[in-house]
């Protein structure tokens, strides 16, 4: 069954944003982004600028995204929740740089259809699919999502090399098991992910999949320090596994 990967329009809603403070978060927010992603994603020339795209997969409010967008990059972003796909849309408005973000609104997982969303009102990043539920087709609330594979982003990705973010809660094992055609397709140099649900089980399978694709894992993406496999459990709360 072909999956089907959500691209709806979003509306630019600048005055409700700004009655919130979220999209003012999110500029602030850039600041101490700026120099963990660039150091990511940063090429070796411009030209080699031009050929990378950021895949931003849990995009949240777009922290990420903006700010690779800001620097010249390509970038793909898939999130969950409508809600704050909309303020990234309403904040990439104001910076002028839709024509370089894809924004896809999807749930990346191991399975493909609709999946039903635990809301974490109170803080929407923590948002997160129900592993336990499965939704029927027809059921489409407001809580519900499309599920896709990684490898069903593939024809969104605007070049072949790229860098990959994953922020989707716990989620990342899960995406994993349908990865692979997304790694023999796409060149894929660094993979930076948050480890804090990952110190348990589903830190070994991680560990593998990278490993089999030649990505170690490090602290950082200067490679300031190699990370042990065998200590995963004490790993930071963010990993970068590179080529």
């Amino acid at each position: 069954m072909t999956p089907t990967l959500t691209t709806s329009r979003f509306e630019l809603k600048e005055s409700q944003a700004f009655e919130d403070n979220l999209v003012t978060d999110i500029m602030l927010a850039l600041r101490s982004a700026e120099k963990k992603l660039l150091s990511t994603v940063q090429p070796s020339s411009k030209d080699d600028q031009q050929n990378v795209t950021l895949v931003d997969l849990g995009s949240n409010i777009g922290v990420f995204t903006l700010t690779a967008a800001m620097a010249g990059y390509e970038v793909l972003a898939v999130d969950a929740m409508r809600e704050t796909l909309q303020l990234m849309v309403t904040s990439l408005h104001l910076a002028g740089v839709t024509s370089r973000v894809t924004v896809l609104h999807n749930a990346v997982s191991d399975v493909r259809g609709v999946v039903q969303i635990k809301v974490d009102r109170q803080n929407m990043g923590a948002s997160m699919v129900n592993q336990e539920k499965n939704t029927g087709q027809n059921d489409r609330g407001d809580d519900n999502v499309t599920a896709v594979f990684l490898s069903d982003l593939i024809p969104y990705v605007r070049s072949r090399h790229v860098v990959v973010k994953m922020d989707i809660e716990g989620f990342e094992e899960r995406a994993l098991w349908s990865a692979g055609e997304f790694f023999e397709k796409i060149d894929v140099y660094s993979v930076l992910m948050e480890w804090s649900f990952h110190r348990g089980e589903s830190g070994p399978p991680i560990i593998r999949f990278m490993s089999l694709r030649g990505m170690l894992p490090y602290s950082d993406a200067n490679k300031s320090q190699a990370l042990d496999p065998n200590f995963y459990s004490s790993w930071p709360g963010n990993v970068v596994f590179i080529r």
